[in-house]
């Protein structure tokens, strides 16, 4: 079979082979004439191909990328985008529409740049807890949202939110107030423009949360003054409180009033002027006043409070708004009610109000029953006082608690519980007096030897330095009524008069009650004690000292029942118990002396001195034994002759040169005094006249108790003369005054007093001529 050849007849013949498989459409292959391949090349047909395939695909995929794709990928960027609000301001608020302050943080909002516009209304739901969604605003229009790098800042200044319930919208405020966290829901339409191309239609749908106030749980008083009566009743209040607000949210609340109370009781109201309530801090300035009152319950609140106060401890307050100006009901009826747990911060350290404390005359009673206390009264207590507020107050009644401090003033020693006394004193002149009696001081465990150092110092010497501190619970007169205010703190240094040794001590005889072998001479001392304080030391017991001179112990002094007691002069006169019996030779000589010195009316210098056995009462024993006291033994002023009578017998004068006397005793003592043996020299003008020599032991000059007695005759030997004789006949007429030196031994009561010297003057003598001779 011959092939067919269709191309023309200058191509020259392609012997061409058919294959053995039957010819298919695509095993054809068609030879191309070079020169004869037209303008549709396969290039060509190729890119005509392409551009027809991209037409179409453009015709079909732009409207669908414009009305389908984009709008879907921006709704995506939008529900995907957060809002976090900065500030949330409400004010101006109404019942039917409030003005809406905010800044916003807008985050997550796509790769490109963009504004976001919100043409129509938005609806602001309220989300609660459950869920549920509660309708409660609209706000017709937001300013649009520049968007760059995937954020943007939303910015509205006074943007009007119409209220759609105004009791939703009061109980979302309330809810706000006290919740960790708030939701809304804002709904609305929104268009975005993004390299010039608008688009609409689109829906912004939210869920905003952000933190609530949390109850404004940091609530402090950091200011408080009390500057004076308020004219409406009670006491004028002006505070500065910081308040913590934790959420975004901030409210004009305009006047807002408020109840305080404490421990359940209301103790005041309280106001603040156009006040806003703002993110973070707010300092906010209240002023009011407390009640005055007679219910003791809420005195007693109100005592609490000054109580706490003044003793640097914070008291906790319940501050409920009760009423505000703002014209929105809703947002007042958020706010009313509302309890803020406020702190009363007190300043610290605890104000020291008492300064300047004068204990004035003090009082202290010693017992044997508690030998380390004792009962205290001080009746005239004097202090400055100064309240840290500036209204009036005038103070009743006053309570101590006092402690005693060592010298260190660090270290308590002994403690005074004072009861509660009756004062005087008001805050216009800032002085305080008052007193107790009846309190008690106990030795601190431990101290004993630190308080009786204390009272040693005390009273040995001019002044000490007497370190304390203590409380005082006072009840006050205020307006508010009477406050019992408690533990006022105070503590002071003052400058004591000490009993500076009980350095002027004299000794009298009160009397002589007589005396004993064994014991000695017992007088009865009438004691003077100088106490330059004013300290009374009362309740001393059997204080039991002893009499030195020329540096030995010659007597016991007892003073039984003893009290110290401080009087306009300083001085207390007591009668003193004393025994005396010298062992030694030198002390009973220096006994001799003394009683020599005293019968003879002169006064001698002593010493009383005392031991830690001298008192029985612990506290005071280490006093005692300090005690050495410069003293005078007052002579006694009773002259013990109160006249002679010489009987001459003539002849016995001329050839013994003797005549007889006696001699007429005074005696000024309790105890019989009698005159054993005597040893006396008589003279006139300084010259000796007699001499006497005579043993009275079988018949002893005596004198009863507060009596007069005459002695016997005795023998005197005349020492003739001219003075002699002239004194003689100057006897006989009544008018002869002797001298008289004598050594005796004198008996009081028992005790026998060898070596006893008694000189007086002036002893009026009367001669008298025996004729007869007088046998001896």
């Amino acid at each position: 079979m011959a092939s067919y050849d269709p191309r023309p007849p200058s191509v020259a013949e392609t012997n061409i082979t058919m294959p053995d498989e039957p010819v298919t459409p695509h095993s054809i292959t068609v030879p191309i004439i070079k020169g004869q391949e037209g303008f549709w090349t396969p290039r060509r047909k190729k890119i005509a191909a392409c551009c027809g395939c991209t037409l179409v695909v453009a015709v079909i995929m732009i409207p669908l990328l414009i009305l389908v794709i984009i709008p879907k990928y921006i709704q995506g960027i939008l529900d995907g985008a957060t809002i976090s609000f900065k500030t949330i301001n409400i004010a101006n608020a109404t019942d039917a529409r409030f003005y809406l302050s905010a800044e916003a943080l807008v985050e997550n909002a796509g790769p490109f740049p963009a504004t976001v516009h919100t043409p129509g209304i938005i609806k602001v739901s309220w989300v609660l807890d459950d869920g549920k969604e509660v309708p409660m605003a609209t706000i017709p229009e937001l300013p649009d949202i520049a968007i760059s790098d995937g954020k943007g800042d939303l910015k509205a200044a006074s943007s009007p939110v119409d209220v759609s319930d105004k009791t939703t919208i009061g109980k979302f405020v309330s809810y706000s107030v006290q919740a960790k966290k708030v939701v809304w829901r804002l709904q609305g339409e929104a268009e975005v423009t993004s390299f010039g191309i608008t688009l609409k239609g689109l829906s912004m749908d939210k869920k905003v949360d952000f933190a609530g106030m949390e109850g404004l749980k940091n609530v402090s008083i950091t200011s408080f003054n009390l500057p004076s009566d308020d004219p409406a009743g009670g006491i004028r209040v002006e505070t500065t409180t910081s308040l913590n607000n934790p959420s975004p949210l901030a409210v004009d609340l305009s006047d807002v009033f408020f109840n305080a109370s404490y421990a359940g009781s209301s103790v005041g109201v309280l106001s603040s002027r156009n006040f806003t309530l703002k993110r973070g801090e707010n300092n906010l300035s209240l002023t009011g006043r407390l009640f005055p009152t007679q219910n003791t319950t809420t005195l007693a609140a109100v005592s609490t409070m000054f109580t706490n106060y003044i003793t640097a401890k914070d008291t906790n307050l319940t501050v409920i708004s009760v009423n505000s100006t703002s014209p929105a009901s809703w947002l007042v009826q958020g706010f009313i009610g509302l309890p803020l747990n406020v702190v009363l911060k007190a300043p610290r350290p605890a104000p020291q109000l008492l300064s300047d404390i004068d204990l004035g005359p003090m009082e202290m009673t010693f017992s044997q029953n508690t030998p380390w206390g004792a009962r205290v009264a001080a009746p005239q207590i004097r202090a400055k006082f100064k309240m840290p507020f500036g209204f009036p107050l005038s103070i009743s009644r006053v309570k101590q608690s006092i402690d005693v401090l060592d010298s260190s003033q660090k270290t308590v020693i002994a403690r005074l519980e004072a009861p509660e006394g009756e004062a005087q004193g008001n805050s216009a002149d800032g002085n305080l007096r008052t007193g107790f009696s009846g309190g008690v001081l106990t030795t601190v465990g431990g101290q004993e030897a630190a308080l009786s150092r204390l009272i040693r110092d005390l009273t040995t010497q001019n002044a000490i330095n007497f370190p304390f501190r203590g409380t005082a619970d006072v009840v006050a007169q205020t307006s508010v009524g009477p406050l019992s205010v408690t533990g006022l703190t105070f503590r002071d240094a003052p400058r004591v008069a000490g009993l500076a040794g009980l350095q002027k001590l004299d000794l009298g005889l009160a009397d002589v009650r007589g005396g004993t072998r064994e014991r000695g001479i017992n007088m009865v001392l009438r004691t003077s004690i100088n106490n330059p304080s004013l300290l009374t030391l009362n309740g001393l017991g059997t204080v039991g000292f002893f009499l030195k001179y020329r540096n030995e112990l010659l007597s016991s002094v007892t003073l039984n029942d003893l009290s110290i007691k401080v009087s306009q002069t300083g001085t207390t006169t007591v009668n003193a118990d004393s025994w005396g019996n010298p062992q030694s030779d030198s002390a009973r000589l220096a006994g001799v002396d003394l009683l020599s010195r005293f019968v003879n009316g002169q006064n001698t210098p002593i010493t009383i001195v005392g031991t830690r056995d001298s008192i029985g009462i612990a506290c005071l024993k280490e006093s005692m034994a300090t005690v050495d006291i410069p003293a005078v033994f007052l002579g006694n002023p009773t002259k013990l002759l109160s006249g002679s009578n010489l009987y001459v017998g003539l002849l016995n004068a001329l050839f013994t040169q003797t005549a007889e006397v006696t001699v007429s005793l005074i005696n000024p003592f309790g105890a019989t005094m009698s005159i054993l043996q005597m040893q006396a020299t008589i003279s006139v003008q300084g010259r000796a006249i007699s001499t006497i020599d005579a043993d009275l032991r079988s018949s002893p000059a005596r004198a009863s108790p507060h009596s007069t007695g005459v002695s016997p005759r005795v023998k005197t030997k005349l020492l003739l003369s001219g003075t002699a004789i002239k004194a003689l006949l100057d006897g006989l007429g009544n008018n002869l005054s002797v001298d008289v030196e004598s050594t005796m031994v004198a008996l009081m009561g028992e005790y026998e007093i060898p070596g006893l010297k008694y000189a007086q003057r002036g002893v009026p003598t009367v001669a008298k001529i025996e004729p007869s001779w007088n046998q001896w």
